[in-house]
């Protein structure tokens, strides 16, 4: 399965979760380990959209792109399943359903359950269309 992420270029490799520890998140709580993607790269960045002021958007942002192997074990949950679970998860990968776009799935990755692989195949800059962020004319 491929899959999307947008995050600062120095975070770009880190698919150790570090974000997780120091910060909770729907599917995680403070000190679990975690990395967020999305299915779709549109999906990773609506997902960053919804949490950005207008006078926050980094310049360095850089689109990141994962594989997950086929045989990685993968279960569709809710957040609220993914949330009990995440310190000792029981498979390593979980679709979860996007509350911004809920027909869309967040792929949430718990690098400390077993089985875990994935690796970066792709790293590209990424610059957010100031038009998304209210700034353009509207062409």
């Amino acid at each position: 399965m491929t899959v999307y992420r947008l995050t600062r270029r120095k975070y770009a490799y880190d698919l150790t979760g570090s974000g997780g520890r120091h910060a909770g998140g729907r599917c995680n709580r403070k000190g679990t380990p975690v990395i967020y993607a999305a299915q779709h790269a549109s999906l990773a960045l609506t997902e960053v959209l919804v949490h950005l002021e207008l006078s926050e958007v980094p310049p360095d942002y850089v689109l990141v792109t994962i594989e997950i192997p086929d045989d990685v074990p993968v279960r569709r949950v809710t957040p609220e399943e993914a949330l009990a679970v995440s310190a000792n998860p029981p498979v390593p990968v979980f679709l979860v359903p996007s509350v911004v776009v809920p027909q869309e799935l967040n792929v949430v990755m718990y690098p400390q359950a077993a089985g875990f692989k994935a690796k970066v195949i792709n790293v590209e800059p990424f610059r957010i269309d100031e038009r998304l962020l209210g700034l353009g004319k509207g062409q």
